[in-house]
């Protein structure tokens, strides 16, 4: 019976030897398939996931920071210039030839200018470098004077309003000579001095204060204005300003070599 049945449904009715060993091979053949897909699966997640070497070198590296290179730099040319002119102030300070010409007074708030840039220089350059937190009205005014540049911009601009000072008087006194010894009064030179020093901080401390705040800790200098127009005006103001000067000092440089080659 047993054979028979084995003979007409040969797919159905096994042995049991012969159902035992395919049961083994098929589970054989699913586990080794199952373990396949399964280690190429998490070979596959472990390429897209683990980074490469190249990628965890370019992660640990930083880029150079050419901030505080140029930073750096700009602290050497300050202390540079506190040397030479504290140098050059130090020996007009001891000269007995001071008084005796006007001009010197005019040479001499040059030289205070330049000083005074050149020791902003290194504390503002120093302030950036270490920054602090600004809080409340003291950080305010640090935002302002200091991280805003007011400081420094004040002896930069007054030091060019005082040479284009110089380059007027030295005009005038090779061009017209005898209208100068007549009528260049001492007054004038000491007026000229305190325009200067007044200018420049009217052009930088009076409109950094209402343009400038500490916003979420960080200073916002020159970024508030009442409206665009103000803020173009000022510019172009500004560009004026400059421009004017440039003019001046370049024409006294042309003069100076005319005069020179003849």
């Amino acid at each position: 019976m047993c054979v028979l049945c084995a003979a007409v449904f040969p797919g159905v009715y096994r042995r049991p030897a012969e159902q035992l060993q395919l049961g083994m091979e098929t589970s054989t053949t699913s586990l080794s398939s199952w373990y396949q897909f399964s280690v190429e699966d998490q070979s596959e997640a472990a390429v897209e996931t683990a980074p490469t070497t190249s990628t965890l070198n370019t992660a640990g590296q930083k880029p150079f920071d050419f901030g505080l290179l140029f930073r750096c730099a700009l602290l050497v040319i300050g202390i540079i210039g506190i040397l030479a002119n504290g140098l050059v102030l130090g020996v007009l300070a001891t000269s007995k030839q001071l008084k005796k010409e006007r001009f010197n007074v005019l040479f001499v708030n040059q030289m205070s200018f330049d000083l005074y840039s050149s020791v902003m220089i290194v504390i503002v350059t120093f302030m950036k470098i270490f920054p602090v937190r600004l809080i409340g009205t003291s950080g305010h005014w640090l935002c302002v004077l200091f991280y805003g540049e007011t400081v420094l911009w004040l002896g930069l601009n007054g030091s060019m309003l005082n040479m284009a000072a110089i380059t007027v008087e030295r005009y005038v006194k090779i061009v017209f000579p005898v209208w100068h010894k007549n009528r260049f009064h001492p007054w004038m030179v000491y007026c000229t001095v305190v325009f200067s020093w007044a200018t420049a901080a009217v052009i930088n401390v009076a409109v950094s204060f209402p343009t400038s705040a500490v916003v979420k800790g960080t200073c916002r200098s020159w970024s508030f204005w009442p409206s665009d127009a103000v803020m173009t005006t000022y510019a172009v103001l500004y560009f004026i300003f400059y421009f004017f000067n440039l003019v001046v000092i370049s024409d006294e440089a042309l003069l100076y070599l005319a005069l020179g080659g003849v």
